[in-house]
């Protein structure tokens, strides 16, 4: 009997505090005080509704003995609340709703007798947070038009909330590490199952806005000792809307690489084009009963990776002028740039940059991904009480060249010489559905919220063939040259030097060139359901 009382209570908690969970991800909330203008004292059974474009009806409450009123389930956009008692009407625009907030809208009602009249207030829209104490930074639409990003998917603006930042694996929140964070769409986690990466990619044209959440949030969220990024994805409203665009990146410019000591090979990569285009649209089906968004946006982009093999100069033995250090890669042709301050040129020698090989033996590499965006949503309004939320979105993606990480550097973080690299195709498919339904009942007392989804991850890796060479990747102990891997590369023959010592031109000690690495297929996914009630 004990231990059935103790799960009625643990449940009844449960069901108590769990339903800011699909909320908080989603929408937001208006709540105040209704009072009475002359007497200070609170006003029950004050009328109370919320209109908007980006709310299908009106949402009504009324106030409760103590002049208190809350209206929850409100998505993103602006709001006109206005208030009924008796013969006049109080009217208060401008009330922009955000998700995951709550904010405060107070009203002292002008109470002496008159004629039916309607008082609107003019002043500043409430923006105060008085639902919970998260630390949370908002990204809309509307700033993310008028602000440089550098990416056309919504990780592009992570970078925004203060204390973030790109890390190895992905976006670091206060000094956690980029697999620490959960990723949210519409509720549902998206987050990479395996490795607790960004898992879905969706184009900024989709999404209403961002929060990204970095501190102070509640234990509903689960599964994050980082941040929490919920993005909040455009609707359909009572009016046709949508958009076509074409974004493109010319080109990008190459950077002079810089040596690396006991290394003959540098790598370099860049966009050498990239565009995306596409359109949305969304509008009534019914209207105030159902509207649809959907949108399709391809991006198609194009890098090049420059492989240059370096070759020390072998008549050049320590002297002197360099303090007896081994002076064995500098390369006279390069002199000290015009623009590089006077005072720092004189204490270079002549040439300071290693001599490159003839450009026969530097190899050019591009890789083409192309990632394919669509988004397809329904929103029903069953009735004043009850709505669902049935929606779509797929992110496949597919790559083909060069693979990330296997030019230029070997999985560890020691430089690994490589004038080849692994030819492979790669092919992402991920896919994500969600069902939200909410609930009013009893007299709008209990509040019902249910989410239930699905996101897959699919991912394939198939090499194109060997480009010649060793297998993967070999390392040594003792300095290698590429003369050991590529017997015809003469200029990277061994030589004696004027002193007598064993000289080696191209030094490696870690080769990658073609091979067959890794033949890879992997499949993540989750199952959620998520229910609620207050």
């Amino acid at each position: 009997m004990y231990l059935k009382r103790t799960a009625a209570v643990v449940l009844l908690v449960a069901f108590t505090y769990a339903p800011r969970a699909a909320r908080a991800a989603v929408t937001g909330a208006i709540e105040g005080t209704v009072t009475d203008q002359g007497t200070r004292k609170p006003l029950a059974g004050v009328t109370v509704t919320v209109t908007s474009p980006a709310l299908q009806g009106e949402q009504m409450e009324f106030t409760d003995p103590s002049g208190h009123y809350i209206i929850t389930e409100l998505p993103p956009g602006e709001y006109l609340v206005r208030f009924y008692f008796s013969d006049k009407n109080v009217d208060r625009p401008g009330v922009f709703i955000q998700a995951d907030k709550t904010l405060a809208v107070n009203v002292a009602f002008p109470l002496e007798k008159a004629s039916v009249r309607t008082y609107v207030i003019h002043e500043k829209a409430p923006s105060v947070d008085v639902g919970n104490t998260q630390v949370q930074t908002q990204v809309t639409n509307d700033l993310v038009r008028n602000t440089p990003v550098r990416g056309r998917s919504y990780d592009a603006v992570l970078t925004m909330a203060p204390g973030a930042a790109e890390d190895e694996v992905g976006f670091s929140f206060n000094g956690a590490s980029g697999n620490e964070n959960s990723y949210l769409i519409d509720g549902l986690n998206t987050t990479n199952a395996a490795f607790g990466i960004i898992g879905s990619q969706l184009s900024l044209e989709f999404i209403g806005e961002t929060e990204i959440i970095t501190g102070g949030y509640n234990a509903e969220y689960g599964r994050a000792t980082g941040g929490v990024v919920n993005v909040i994805t455009k609707s359909g409203s009572n009016e046709f809307h949508g958009g076509f665009w074409f974004y493109g990146t010319p080109l990008e410019l190459s950077p002079h690489l810089v040596a690396r000591s006991g290394e003959s090979v540098a790598s370099s990569s860049r966009t050498k084009y990239a565009f995306d285009g596409g359109f949305d649209l969304g509008g009534p089906i019914v209207k105030d009963k159902i509207w649809f968004y959907v949108g399709f946006a391809p991006t198609f982009t194009t890098t090049t990776t420059d492989v240059i093999l370096r070759q020390r100069l072998a008549n050049m033995d320590p002297g002197p002028t360099m303090g007896g250090a081994y002076a064995g890669d500098l390369d006279p042709k390069v002199t000290c740039p015009a623009w590089l301050d006077k005072g720092f040129c004189p204490s270079l020698p002549a040439g300071y940059a290693l001599q490159q090989l003839p450009d026969q033996y530097t190899r050019h590499y591009e890789k083409q991904i192309n990632l394919y965006n669509w988004i397809a949503k329904l929103n029903f309004q069953l009735n004043s009480n009850n709505t669902l939320t049935l929606q779509y979105i797929g992110s496949p993606e597919t790559q083909s060249g060069p693979i990330d990480g296997t030019i230029g550097a070997s999985a560890g973080p020691t430089f690994a010489g490589s004038d080849g690299q692994l030819l492979a195709s790669r092919f992402t498919n991920t896919h994500d559905v969600l069902a939200h339904f909410i609930s009013k009942l009893a007299d709008r007392r209990l509040q019902l919220d249910v989410i239930a989804g699905y996101h897959l991850e699919e991912q394939k890796l198939t090499p194109n063939g060997a480009a010649g060479g060793n297998d993967a990747n070999i390392t040594y102990t003792n300095e290698m040259g590429l003369i050991d891997f590529r017997p015809g590369l003469t200029p990277c023959a061994r030589t004696i030097t004027a002193a007598g010592n064993a000289f080696n031109p191209c030094p490696v000690t870690s080769y990658v060139d073609g091979g067959w690495g890794i033949v890879d297929h992997m499949t993540v996914h989750r199952a959620a359901v998520a229910a609620a009630a207050t």
